[in-house]
């Protein structure tokens, strides 16, 4: 993850190590996994999202920076779990998500994205 130890950890901040008392815990009423994911990726809770629900209303952060000069175009979201797709509301943001289940499809994709197997592909 060269990105991020290189650019966000020399000038950004990073939270959430416990051995050091950085705690980091979700404020949502449910601490159910979608509720979580989506606090994280929004800032902020909103407590009407649980597990199953719809595609999300509010602007996440990949969004945000996929919109600032320089980013556009540039923001993929890899995750192991069907839920992204609303999480991060994919037919609103348009942004390529490959949750590991789906081909991997999106404008701009590199040879080597574009050779991303669906992990489907290896199950029995």
């Amino acid at each position: 993850m060269p990105f991020f130890w290189s650019t966000i950890a020399k000038q950004g901040q990073l939270y959430g190590n416990r051995d050091l008392g950085n705690y980091v815990n979700v404020t949502n009423p449910w601490w159910v996994s979608h509720a979580g994911y989506s606090e994280m990726f929004l800032g902020y809770v909103d407590s009407a999202i649980t597990n199953g629900s719809p595609d999300n209303p509010h602007q996440t952060i990949f969004e945000f920076f996929n919109k600032q000069p320089g980013y556009q175009g540039k923001v993929s979201i890899f995750g192991s779990w069907r839920e992204y797709y609303e999480i991060i509301n994919q037919k609103r943001s348009g942004l390529p998500i490959n949750a590991g289940w789906t081909e991997f499809k999106g404008p701009n994709l590199t040879e080597t994205q574009k050779n991303i197997e669906p992990a489907a592909a290896h199950c029995p």
